[in-house]
Formats: C-alpha cells, structure tokens, sequence
C-alpha cells in the first residue's frame, strides 16, 4: 500500500488505541430517531454502516428489527461494541476481512476500500453519521 494512503489509516488506529474517540456518542444520533422512519424499510432490511467504530446507533436499528452490515478499520473499536453490549461474536475470514457476527450484527474488520471483496447485494440502505466528514 502506498505510505500516503496508509497514514490515515495509521492515524485512526492510533485514535482507537489512545481512546482518543470524541466523535463517539453514548448517545443515539437524534437526526436518526427523527428521520429513519421515512425510508419505510421493512423489517429485516440490511442496513450498511461504514466506518462504524463502535456506534450505539447500530444497537437501535437492530432494535427495530433490522440486520446491520458494519465496516470498521478497527478491531478495538469492534472488540468494544461486542463487549459493551455483552454479545458473543463467532468470527470468520472473508478475503482482507475479518467479520464479527453476531444476532444482527456482523462487522467486517478491515479497510472500507476493500468493499468490493464482500457481496453486498443484499444491503437494503446505507447508514452514515459522520464517516463521510
């Protein structure tokens, strides 16, 4: 990989390491409770969320009944979601991944522009609150 595009990603483990997360909320994302009904996703949509570190937000969408479909460059962050909700996640390689799965949760581990080695024909909506900044 070319050192200029291994620097941002070096840079964000380096966060995750140092706990140096203050995009993180405890809270849910209010712009999600106020809108997400508008896109009349049924039930068990699949719902894609890049760059999700360890976001409480997946929580309410599989709360609502959706499947989600997380990407996270790091296995602290996903490591902490896992614990922090007392899940059990069952672990399996898929090409650069290494996906976390359990209920309706599986989080791939691994750099979100290797995307394309996951079939992801099945993902229904994308959620993003601030991995596009």
């Amino acid at each position: 990989m070319d050192d200029r595009l291994k620097a941002p990603n070096d840079n964000w483990l380096q966060r995750w390491k140092e706990n140096n997360i203050g995009w993180h909320h405890v809270e849910f994302n209010q712009h999600l409770l106020n809108h997400w009904h508008a896109l009349y996703l049924p039930q068990g949509s699949m719902v894609l969320a890049p760059l999700c570190g360890k976001s409480r937000d997946m929580v309410w969408l599989a709360g609502h009944g959706y499947r989600i479909r997380g990407v996270e460059l790091s296995p602290l962050a996903i490591e902490a979601f896992f614990k922090e909700h007392a899940l059990q996640p069952r672990i399996e390689y898929l090409g650069d991944f290494e996906c976390w799965r359990d209920g309706p949760f599986e989080i791939y581990c691994g750099d979100i522009f290797d995307l394309e080695q996951i079939d992801n024909s099945d993902v229904n909506a994308v959620y993003d609150r601030a991995s596009l900044v």
